[in-house]
């Protein structure tokens, strides 16, 4: 069950049987803040999703980062070009939220 799933039921649950309104906002506010903490939105343009998506279904995590760290290595040449990441940044972090849109990649938010 996914954090938007089980949000969607406690709401229809306690509706259903005539919880209390308090009761019920902090359930929920409790699930969204475990979604934000342990499931963010990863944010992306449409054309990184996709080419993201093409390299989840055609090769491994350790290949999309070894090609977005070092594009000029000749054994990843023949994927294509990861230039659109190029504003991503180095840090760790980044590496961790594309891992994490690696595993679970309904949390990729489409953004402009």
């Amino acid at each position: 069950m996914k954090f938007y799933e089980a949000i969607e039921r406690l709401s229809q649950n306690i509706d259903n049987n005539g919880g209390q309104a308090a009761y019920q906002g902090e359930v929920i506010g409790t699930l969204k803040l475990l979604h934000d903490k342990y499931a963010p939105n990863v944010k992306m343009t449409s054309d990184q999703k996709k080419l993201f998506l093409f390299y989840k279904q055609c090769t491994w995590f350790s290949v999309f980062i070894a090609k977005l760290n070092d594009p000029e290595n000749d054994h990843y040449k023949s994927l294509p070009s990861l230039q659109i990441f190029n504003d991503w940044g180095w840090r760790r972090e980044r590496e961790n939220e594309l891992m994490q849109a690696w595993l679970y990649p309904e949390i990729i938010k489409v953004v402009n």
